[in-house]
């Protein structure tokens, strides 16, 4: 996946967003970011990727998402995720689930990978 220089020069940037996105133009733009990160760790093949959904139940939601998780589980990456858990990922998935009812699940949403 290809992306714009001005999204990759924001590489170890961290954002803060207050409140659910105003339009469906702000959650794409992370979306995008989302996916440029996962897509990297499955090209690299290797090392640790964590990402929250608020509530697991999202990774299963999106065709995409679900399908892109699986691939990452089937790699040799170390892959983490975090949220409510009102959905567990099947066995083939490969994850590691960290889940639990508090705030920081209900209002995190990150993705990292570390090669």
């Amino acid at each position: 996946m290809d992306l714009p220089d001005v999204i990759t020069a924001l590489d170890e940037t961290h954002f803060r967003l207050r409140g659910y996105p105003e339009s469906n133009k702000e959650k794409l733009l992370l979306i995008t970011i989302s996916r440029y990160i996962e897509q990297t760790a499955l090209e690299h093949g290797t090392g640790k990727h964590r990402a929250s959904f608020q509530y697991l139940s999202r990774i299963n939601d999106e065709r995409g998402t679900r399908e892109v998780y699986e691939r990452l589980g089937d790699s040799s990456v170390d892959v983490h995720v975090y949220g409510i858990p009102d959905w567990t990922p099947p066995p083939e998935y490969e994850l590691t689930i960290h889940g639990g009812w508090d705030q920081e699940f209900r209002d995190s949403w990150f993705v990292v990978f570390v090669p």
